[in-house]
């Protein structure tokens, strides 16, 4: 009996050395990542085909779709500019760079390019100070001309958004994704039970208690859209600072319009470095405080770069009226028939300009 009872089964199991759980650890750990990353990359994919499919941003960062190599006789036009060049608010193929595209391509050549294809790298509320990034971005699609549609939002302040560059994973690699603003957006829409556009605008709605089942929604997605914040975070060790500082001031536009003038002077003078002829274009005129702006600009173009064959500035300040609600729905932005009327005004003009850049190009 003492014997039974002094002896002990001794158990089968072995125990893990600190080593291998350690390295268990690590590999369970880079596994749910790597699905999580997976299935984040896999949804965001998604988002980007419907997107691209309504005329919005491809999987680059810019509306449209994806610009392959330059055939044989094209000429590549990329624009730049905030909301109004992008086209927000018309339809798939109604922005002023869609027009122009088509316009360019009806036009009786003469001595051109085969082809004209436009490009439109715009960006919502981004100013003159985005356009040298902008152009540094997207060098490898190997632009002939840059347009710089230009003045409306940088008519309150210092503007230094350069929106693509909040993202690591764009810094990175290129690629634009959509999925975490989206998601948080989409949050925000559930809570408030606003459309983005109101919430963007400020509005808030009274009376209004979402359900158990909207709350639920919006916390994953939440919850969802700050992991992939997270992720992205991480990316960012990678890419150096986020922060992008001003290119240069041009004291010859005076105090108001330096910071304006100089991130205009030093985007030019990137593009005309890089070989690509440019257009500078003033947006139709929205009040008196754009046009000085834009008188300001041109003078500081005719000072620093007259006499310069590669540049021509267009003014269509007086092209759209933009109190007409058939023209610019909310007093800025423009309809399809007043992109139409921006890009027929610039069509010709332009045309002509881009004609003896190519003539001058096949001389060299």
């Amino acid at each position: 009996m003492d014997d039974y009872r002094n002896f002990e089964l001794k158990s089968p199991r072995r125990r893990m050395s600190k080593k291998k759980y350690a390295a268990f650890a690590a590999a369970a750990f880079f596994i749910s990542t790597g699905a999580l990353i997976t299935a984040l990359a896999a949804g965001d994919w998604y988002v980007h085909q419907k997107f691209q499919e309504k005329g919005m941003y491809n999987i680059w960062g810019y509306r449209g779709p994806v610009a392959g190599p330059k055939k044989r006789g094209e000429f590549r036009i990329a624009v730049l500019g905030g909301s109004t060049a992008l086209g927000y608010g018309a339809p798939v193929g109604q922005s002023f760079p869609a027009h122009l595209e088509r316009m360019l391509n009806e036009i009786p050549r003469k001595g051109g390019p085969e082809s004209y294809s436009v490009v439109n790298l715009a960006w919502n509320s981004e100013g003159a100070h985005s356009f040298v990034h902008t152009l540094k971005d997207y060098a490898y699609l190997s632009y002939d001309a840059v347009i710089f549609y230009t003045g409306y939002n940088d008519l309150t302040g210092t503007n230094l958004a350069v929106f693509r560059h909040r993202s690591p994973v764009f810094k990175l690699t290129g690629y634009m994704p959509l999925l975490p603003e989206m998601m948080l957006d989409k949050a925000k829409m559930l809570r408030a039970g606003l459309g983005i556009d109101d919430i963007n605008k400020g509005k808030k709605r009274t009376n209004f208690s979402p359900g158990i089942l909207d709350r639920t929604k919006a916390a994953a997605l939440e919850l969802g859209g700050e992991i992939a914040r997270s992720l992205e975070k991480q990316f960012g060790r990678l890419t150096g600072p986020g922060r992008i500082e001003a290119e240069s001031r041009e004291e010859g536009c005076g105090k108001r319009w330096a910071f304006y003038c100089g991130e205009v002077h030093a985007a030019a003078r990137y593009a005309l470095e890089k070989g690509a002829a440019l257009a500078v274009v003033t947006q139709p005129h929205v009040s008196d405080n754009h046009i000085a702006q834009q008188r300001a600009l041109e003078e500081m173009l005719r000072q620093r770069f007259g006499g310069e064959p590669r540049l021509a500035h267009f003014n269509l300040g007086e092209a759209v009226d933009l109190k007409d609600r058939g023209l610019a729905f909310d007093g800025i932005h423009l309809t399809a028939r007043g992109n139409e009327i921006v890009a027929k005004n610039l069509a010709s003009g332009l045309k002509d300009f881009l004609s003896k850049q190519n003539r001058l190009n096949r001389s060299k």
